[in-house]
């Protein structure tokens, strides 16, 4: 479909579609992904399952490809040449990794449970972090709470129960953490155990930071 062709099914929309169609592009550019069961994603998902095929053809010609991830109900962006990837810092990488593998730990399991995406305490997030990496001091509390912000704004983790506007923080470990399906875009099950590897690699490092002789960076 050519921009021509898209301006002219764009001048056939009625008005308040447009100004979703609008709203869908530029949230999709500052957000990455839009989620079915997010309340705020709703109008603007409902919209991409209507009229996906367009937008999809306007984005491509600005350099974007729009995707589908159906076992989650996300639709979300890709640069075509890998560009715009936002860059993690070790720390919230190594975060973001613990929460994936607790993620599909929970999923997992063959139990009854309350809340339809599995859920952990924050404390359960630290004591993981703690068990991968005993040698580290746990200057963690303000790397925790960290993550658990850049998550929060990543869509990837919520406060369970969505009753709370409060934002998660390492000083509260009984609050429930809800791990959402985004982990999943992010992070797919096929890389889970690359995932893995990749800890093992950090662990190694970090014991050899902690090495006699050797040089903290802290």
């Amino acid at each position: 479909m050519s921009l021509i062709q898209i301006a002219q099914e764009y001048e056939q929309l009625a008005p308040g579609e447009q100004a979703l169609f609008a709203e869908s592009v530029k949230r999709l550019l500052a957000e990455s992904l839009l989620w079915r069961e997010d309340e705020g994603d709703r109008k603007t998902y409902n919209f991409l399952a209507r009229r996906g095929d367009m937008v999809r053809e306007y984005l491509f010609i600005c350099g974007w490809r729009l995707e589908f991830y159906e076992q989650a109900r996300i639709y979300y962006v890709t640069h075509v040449d890998g560009a715009h990837r936002r860059r993690l810092s070790k720390e919230l990488t190594i975060w973001l990794l613990v929460a994936r593998l607790l993620y599909a730990e929970r999923r997992e399991r063959v139990e009854v449970t309350l809340t339809r995406y599995p859920v952990v305490k924050v404390g359960e997030i630290a004591d993981r972090y703690a068990a991968y990496f005993p040698n580290q001091r746990l200057r963690k509390k303000t790397s925790l709470t960290d993550a658990l912000r850049a998550m929060q704004g990543m869509k990837l983790i919520a406060v369970a129960g969505g009753g709370s506007a409060r934002a998660l923080r390492a000083d509260d470990p009984e609050r429930l953490v809800e791990l959402r399906p985004a982990l999943e875009v992010i992070l797919p099950a096929g890389e889970i155990t690359a995932l893995a590897d990749r800890l093992r690699e950090y662990q190694k490092a970090s014991t050899d930071d902690d090495a006699p002789g050797a040089d903290a960076d802290e």
